[in-house]
Order: structure tokens, then sequence, then C-alpha cells
């Protein structure tokens, strides 16, 4: 009977909309009233640049356009994993009571701080906190220690923790689909103070006077400017504009870094075939007192010919017309494993 009563009310931010009762497209569109706690880490440099920037932040925010493109897979099973991570986290903390968060809030403070929690937790001694649930690739376990959770995780709980006016976090972590972590985020207000601050420059001079904010040279940068000047809004060739004197800086540094790309290319091929040299053929080399190995093995492809005397009906079924081996290997993981033969090509790492 406690827990159907217990509600929580934050005195710092306001509900501005119930995300169950809209679409995904209206969703997009709240969340271009503000900042969100994922946007939070690229704001203050930091997160993946593959995915997220200053730029595309600025873009999304101001765009007329909602993306309607389907999720990534990734998402998609991040998504679908949801519950069954925030089952594990009730099943191994039961002195807590969690609940589904199901408002986006907005803060009174500072409006442009918007938070989307994954859920809340009630416990008798802390209070209110967090609950954040995230399903992470194991190509990023080394980023996760017993107690270390990336910075840019930090920052989005710090995020949340001063939308909602809370003192603490937990971050429910299952990486690879097969390891658990619970990370503890207790507020910090100095954080806060300097993120806020971020934050609050970025919406008061970029969005709110719309200024955009110089690209960062990251992956998602660059797809936001093939975007924005794309082939069908170019200029003839010979249509050239002229730019002013101090931009002669950026062609130079663009000279040097591309001329220092090509010299440490160099060196790193020379120390890699130096190492080649030593490990001989021998696949596997260890430097002592080093705990990471030297690998230069020999590459792996598939044999469909095998698999056409093996298996002729799946063969068949990917020969359009000829074999689609990475339709297949997406179908039939394991099977396309089973036919993978070393060749003479050989990969050289070190990790």
């Amino acid at each position: 009977m406690g827990e159907k009563k217990r509600m929580f009310k934050s005195k710092t931010a306001r509900p501005i909309v119930n995300v169950n009762d809209i679409t995904h497209e209206q969703w997009l569109q709240y969340r271009k009233r503000g900042i969100g706690g994922s946007e939070a880490a690229p704001m203050a440099g930091l997160g993946n640049k593959k995915y997220n920037s200053k730029l595309k932040i600025y873009q999304d925010k101001l765009s007329t356009i909602v993306d309607i493109n389907p999720p990534s897979e990734a998402a998609e099973m991040g998504h679908i994993m949801e519950p069954v991570i925030r089952d594990v986290f009730k099943q191994k903390n039961p002195q807590y009571k969690v609940y589904r968060s199901n408002f986006m809030w907005q803060s009174l403070e500072a409006p442009f701080v918007l938070a989307n929690v994954d859920g809340l937790i009630y416990c008798k001694e802390k209070g209110w906190g967090v609950l954040e649930i995230k399903n992470m690739s194991e190509y990023r376990n080394g980023e996760f220690g017993d107690e270390e959770i990336p910075i840019e995780f930090q920052i989005q709980m710090s995020h949340y923790l001063y939308c909602l006016g809370l003192d603490w976090g937990v971050f429910a972590v299952f990486i690879g689909g097969n390891k658990y972590r619970e990370f503890f985020i207790k507020r910090n207000d100095e954080l806060i103070k300097s993120l806020i601050k971020i934050e609050q420059h970025f919406w008061n001079y970029h969005i709110l006077q719309r200024i955009p904010p110089e690209p960062d040279g990251s992956p998602a940068s660059k797809a936001v400017l093939e975007e924005l000047y794309s082939v069908a809004d170019a200029k003839k060739k010979d249509d050239i504009l002229t730019l002013p004197q101090d931009v002669k800086g950026l062609t130079e540094a663009f000279q040097f870094y591309k001329a220092e790309e090509q010299k440490m290319a160099e060196k790193k091929e020379e120390a890699k075939q130096q190492l080649q040299v030593l490990l001989g053929e021998y696949q596997t080399a260890q430097v002592e007192g080093d705990t990471k190995k030297i690998h230069w093995s020999f590459k792996k492809a598939f044999d469909a010919v095998k698999l056409r005397e093996a298996q002729p009906e799946l063969y068949e079924k990917y020969t359009k017309p000829t074999f689609d081996a990475t339709a297949f290997k997406k179908a039939y993981p394991k099977i396309h494993k089973e036919f993978m033969i070393e060749t003479n090509s050989r990969t050289f790492n070190y990790k």
C-alpha cells in the first residue's frame, strides 16, 4: 500500500509531458526545448564523438525536420533490454523501491535543462535517487573498472541530479550481454556548477542567437557538414569563393597536420615491421613484464566453395547471382565461423 501512494515530486523541476502519452516523433520535438542528459557530455567536449558533437546538437535543436529514421540495432536492443536490466537491479537491491519515470522534466532554475531518466529509486536512508540503465557492447568493457565508470556517464548523471534536485544515483550496466555492474554516483556540486555553466552558454549563445559552434573534427561533425552542404545545393566548380587572408592559417594548419599524419604513419609502419621481424614465424609474442601481447596472426577468409559442397541449400539461398557472404554471416554467424579458413594475409595489432 505504501509503494502505491509514494510519488516523486521534484522541488527543482516540473514535468512537462508524460512520455507514455506521446509518439516518438513528438518526444523528439519536446527534446528540442532544451538539453538532455545524453547531450551533456558532448556539450563538455567528452563522450563518443562518432555519434554526437556540439555541432550535431545545434543542428538537432534548430532543425525543423524531425529525424524519423528507425533506431539503430544497438539502440533497439538497448530499449528491449531496459526492463530486463531493471529487473536484475531490483533483484540485487531489495532494499530499494524502483519506479519507472514516465515524465520529461524541465529545470525551474535553468529551463534549458531537461531530464528523461530511466527510473527513480526510493531508499529509506537516502531518500530519492536516479536509476540509469545502460546496455553496453563488449568492446567498451575496458572502460569500466570495479568502481570506475566513463566520465561521460558521470556527467549525464550530474545533469539529472541537478535537474531533479537529488543527491545520488545508480547506473545499472550490462556489458557484452553477460556482465552486470552497478555504479553509485554521489552529487558533486562543483562538477554540476561547471556543467550547467557550459550548457547555459551553449543554449544562450549558440541556440538562442543561432550561432553554430565550430566543428571539432569529430565524425559526428563531419556528418553534419556533409548533410548541411549537400550536392543538391552545391555551386558550380567555376564559382570561386574569395576568403579573407586570416583563413590562410587554417590552410597552413591543414597542410601541416596532413604532412605530420604521413610521417606518423611511416613511423608506425616502421615500428610494426621491426616487431614483425622479431616475431618471424611466431603469431604471438609478449615483452617481459608487459600485460599486453603482440599479435601477427593469419587472417581468415570465408570458404564459399566448401559451404556449397557441405550445405548447398544454404549456399543457394545467399547466391544472387553471386554468394552474399555478408548477409549469410549476419543470418548464420555460427555456421559462417565454421567455414572461415586461414589466408596468407596477416593482421598486426598490439592490445
